[in-house]
């Protein structure tokens, strides 16, 4: 959504953060929230550095030269379950894990709920899973898990699935 700009060149150093500002190529204004600065390298797949609208433009801090342009985050983050699925049997495990990605902007927020009250999930970032050690909230019987998932753009995924205990 923007052409691409080279600041420098990437492979010299960068002391401290600057700030990068960088003007959309016609953009609709429902969508700048959206938008977001990514940082462009040969054979990888684009690095977010996020970004925030003001006047029409996109601006956001870096610390890399390199090439950079504006891209739109509009899809969803991924949740698939690792060791659950619908009505399946948790007497023969200790927890649940569900993996969680996103594309572009990456995880911002996360929520878990056990018949409608919230469960503490450990995330870890390294392997994008987050793991609910069994505890006083898994009850006999019918449990409904409920997983909400927001990336840095406000994209929503939810996972929501009946388990049984």
């Amino acid at each position: 959504y923007s052409a691409v700009h080279r600041v420098h060149h990437d492979y010299v150093p960068l002391h401290s953060w600057c700030d990068l500002t960088i003007r959309p190529d016609d953009m609709d204004a429902g969508l700048l929230s959206k938008a977001l600065i990514v940082k462009l390298q040969e054979g990888d797949d684009p690095s977010a550095f996020g970004g925030t609208a003001e006047n029409g433009l996109i601006k956001t801090r870096i610390r890399e030269f390199g090439d950079y342009c504006i891209m739109l985050d509009t899809v969803p983050p991924m949740i698939s379950p690792v060791n659950i699925q619908r009505n399946k049997s948790l007497l023969a495990q200790h927890t649940i894990q569900v993996k969680i990605t996103d594309e572009l902007s990456g995880i911002n927020d996360y929520n878990a709920y056990l018949d409608g009250k919230w469960i503490l999930m450990e995330y870890d970032e390294k392997n994008d899973l987050l793991t609910y050690y069994f505890d006083s909230h898994l009850k006999d019987g019918e449990n409904i898990f409920e997983l909400v998932v927001t990336d840095e753009r406000n994209n929503k995924a939810t996972y929501k699935t009946t388990l049984l205990y």
